[in-house]
């Protein structure tokens, strides 16, 4: 199986080169969206992040890079978890904030009680982004403070869910990415 490299572009790993396989319907953030998920979060630093379709990792190592102190990538696909944990383990010790779960984020979110105060949700664009929103909007993982980042497909756009509000928006290519505050 093909491996490709994703490099991490700003921080402390700036331009460490993550080793992912190419698995089919992996779709890694593009540059131009970390990079403006970085500058978004950079003024609210230090931050705890969730992950709940960690995938390459790339946004969660990114993240960790610019100075979240607590990232958790939650993946299902047992070779990204391999990866995630490989590239974990070539940071070294430097990387001692990510914490890796192989589990499927929908099942995980029902036994959570951890409060972050970044949700990434970037599913796969076939899932159901309404319904994987429903249930963590229903779980214990966000407070008032919290925020979350989506991606979404242009021709499957979900409007921010009863009760948040958008903060701040950016495209690119087909993929619409945007934070949400709570009101």
């Amino acid at each position: 199986m093909a491996q490709k490299g994703i490099r991490i572009i700003g921080g402390k790993w700036k331009h460490s080169v993550l080793q992912v396989r190419d698995l089919p319907g992996l779709r890694p953030t593009l540059i131009r969206l970390r990079k403006t998920l970085a500058d978004w979060m950079r003024p609210l630093q230090p931050l705890s992040v969730v992950d709940l379709f960690a995938g390459t990792g790339a946004v969660g190592f990114e993240l960790a890079s610019e100075g979240a102190t607590r990232v958790v990538l939650v993946e299902r696909h047992p070779l990204a978890v391999a990866d995630l944990l490989n590239n974990l383990t070539r940071l070294n010790d430097a990387a001692a904030q990510i914490e890796v779960i192989a589990a499927d984020s929908q099942l995980w979110l029902g036994e959570q009680r951890e409060v972050f105060d970044l949700i990434i949700l970037d599913p796969p664009f076939e899932d159901d982004f309404a319904a994987i929103t429903t249930n963590v909007l229903n779980s214990a993982i966000y407070a008032q403070h919290s925020k979350i980042y989506s991606e979404q497909p242009r021709r499957h756009f979900c409007q921010p869910p009863t009760g948040w509000k958008l903060e701040k928006q950016a495209t690119s290519g087909d993929v619409i990415a945007q934070l949400w505050g709570s009101k």
